[in-house]
Protein backbone atom coordinates (compact mmCIF):
# COMPACT_ATOMS: atom_id res chain seq x y z
CA UNK A 1 0.00 0.00 0.00
CA UNK A 2 1.41 3.64 -0.82
CA UNK A 3 0.59 6.92 0.83
CA UNK A 4 -1.80 7.22 -1.74
CA UNK A 5 -4.02 4.50 -0.65
CA UNK A 6 -6.66 4.55 1.36
CA UNK A 7 -6.35 2.80 4.33
CA UNK A 8 -9.77 1.51 5.03
CA UNK A 9 -10.29 -0.13 1.54
CA UNK A 10 -6.98 -0.18 -0.13
CA UNK A 11 -7.81 1.88 -2.97
CA UNK A 12 -6.26 4.91 -4.66
CA UNK A 13 -7.35 8.33 -2.63
CA UNK A 14 -7.80 10.43 -6.39
CA UNK A 15 -6.95 14.06 -6.89
CA UNK A 16 -10.33 15.11 -6.55
CA UNK A 17 -10.82 13.93 -3.25
CA UNK A 18 -7.79 15.72 -2.12
CA UNK A 19 -9.51 19.33 -3.27
CA UNK A 20 -12.75 19.09 -1.99
CA UNK A 21 -12.79 20.18 1.34
CA UNK A 22 -14.85 17.57 4.64
CA UNK A 23 -17.85 19.55 5.79
CA UNK A 24 -17.97 19.21 9.69
CA UNK A 25 -20.73 18.32 11.78
CA UNK A 26 -21.04 22.01 12.37
CA UNK A 27 -21.33 22.80 8.42
CA UNK A 28 -18.09 24.29 8.15
CA UNK A 29 -15.58 23.34 5.40
CA UNK A 30 -12.34 21.28 7.20
CA UNK A 31 -9.38 22.07 4.95
CA UNK A 32 -6.53 19.02 5.07
CA UNK A 33 -9.62 16.45 5.70
CA UNK A 34 -11.41 14.49 3.02
CA UNK A 35 -14.18 11.86 2.20
CA UNK A 36 -12.93 8.90 0.17
CA UNK A 37 -15.44 8.88 -2.76
CA UNK A 38 -15.14 4.76 -3.28
CA UNK A 39 -15.56 3.61 0.61
CA UNK A 40 -16.70 6.77 2.37
CA UNK A 41 -13.94 7.04 4.84
CA UNK A 42 -13.06 10.66 6.35
CA UNK A 43 -8.92 10.96 6.38
CA UNK A 44 -6.72 13.42 6.83
CA UNK A 45 -5.01 16.13 8.84
CA UNK A 46 -6.40 18.91 10.89
CA UNK A 47 -5.90 21.02 14.37
CA UNK A 48 -7.43 19.13 17.84
CA UNK A 49 -10.15 22.22 17.79
CA UNK A 50 -11.56 20.75 14.24
CA UNK A 51 -10.79 17.07 15.16
CA UNK A 52 -14.36 17.56 17.27
CA UNK A 53 -16.06 18.72 13.94
CA UNK A 54 -14.72 16.13 12.09
CA UNK A 55 -15.03 12.74 14.22
CA UNK A 56 -17.43 12.33 17.49
CA UNK A 57 -15.41 12.24 20.82
CA UNK A 58 -18.02 10.12 22.66
CA UNK A 59 -18.17 6.17 22.73
CA UNK A 60 -21.76 4.26 21.59
CA UNK A 61 -23.70 2.83 24.51
CA UNK A 62 -24.99 0.32 21.81
CA UNK A 63 -23.29 -1.77 18.42
CA UNK A 64 -24.19 0.32 15.43
CA UNK A 65 -25.32 -1.27 12.43
CA UNK A 66 -21.83 -1.86 10.49
CA UNK A 67 -23.58 -0.92 7.15
CA UNK A 68 -23.91 2.78 7.87
CA UNK A 69 -20.56 2.95 10.42
CA UNK A 70 -18.05 4.86 8.45
CA UNK A 71 -13.86 4.70 8.80
CA UNK A 72 -12.12 7.45 9.82
CA UNK A 73 -8.42 7.96 10.11
CA UNK A 74 -7.13 11.24 11.01
CA UNK A 75 -3.43 13.13 11.46
CA UNK A 76 -4.38 15.66 14.69
CA UNK A 77 -1.93 18.50 15.08
CA UNK A 78 -2.48 19.91 19.13
CA UNK A 79 -0.09 21.38 21.48
CA UNK A 80 1.37 17.96 22.56
CA UNK A 81 2.45 17.27 18.72
CA UNK A 82 0.97 14.97 16.18
CA UNK A 83 -1.11 12.17 17.30
CA UNK A 84 -2.97 9.11 15.15
CA UNK A 85 -6.91 9.19 15.91
CA UNK A 86 -8.66 6.19 13.36
CA UNK A 87 -11.73 3.83 13.98
CA UNK A 88 -15.20 3.42 13.54
CA UNK A 89 -18.22 6.28 13.89
CA UNK A 90 -21.83 5.94 13.13
CA UNK A 91 -22.53 9.54 11.27
CA UNK A 92 -26.38 9.24 12.40
CA UNK A 93 -25.50 9.25 16.21
CA UNK A 94 -22.79 10.85 16.07
CA UNK A 95 -20.74 8.25 18.15
CA UNK A 96 -17.71 6.14 18.05
CA UNK A 97 -19.21 2.39 17.20
CA UNK A 98 -16.14 -0.62 18.81
CA UNK A 99 -17.64 -2.15 15.13
CA UNK A 100 -17.23 -1.50 11.64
Amino acid sequence: MSDNDCPCCGRRVSVKDLNAPFIGKSGRRIYGVYVHSRCGAVLGMCCQGDSYDVIPHYMATENANPERCRYYDLEIMGSDGIRRSHGWFDPETWRVTPTG
